[in-house]
């Protein structure tokens, strides 16, 4: 507990606000499109509000704000491509879209492996580590 609990509860109470109401304008014009819509919206009004929050009380600095996610918003730029382009030219089915999911998320696992992401290479090298101790258990029971 670090005492700004209040403050998720504040954002995700205005989103909720205003899932509802836009929902009731939404939903009868464009159906199931119109609640994507609110809930996108919803969303992104939760990230809007904790993100000046956080700002305001220099959690983070507008510097670091824009500099950390860098390297994901490239990977996921040219994650992009490859969807888009298997998006166009196969036809929509289970297996074109679990297909487009293993691309999609490959892609941008190696762009960020290229890019040499700190979080992603962390994450990955724990995950390496995890592998080899249970493996290296494994080893020692038999």
């Amino acid at each position: 507990v670090i005492g700004k609990e209040r403050y998720s509860t504040l954002a995700t109470t205005a989103a909720a606000i205003l899932n509802l109401s836009l929902n009731f304008l939404f939903i009868p014009l464009w159906g199931a499109t119109g609640a994507a819509i609110t809930t996108a919206l919803s969303e992104l009004t939760v990230a809007a509000i904790l993100t000046i929050l956080a700002l305001k009380q220099k959690q983070v600095s507008i510097r670091d704000f824009f500099l950390i996610p860098i390297k994901k918003i490239i990977a996921a730029l040219i994650m992009f491509v490859p969807i888009y382009f298997m998006n166009c030219f196969f036809e929509y089915n289970v297996w074109s879209f679990l297909l487009i999911v293993v691309v999609g998320a490959l892609t941008y696992a190696m762009m960020l492996l290229v890019l040499r992401d700190s979080f992603f290479l962390s994450v990955l090298k724990k995950g390496i580590e995890h592998v080899k101790n249970h493996f290296l258990q494994k080893e020692v029971k038999k």
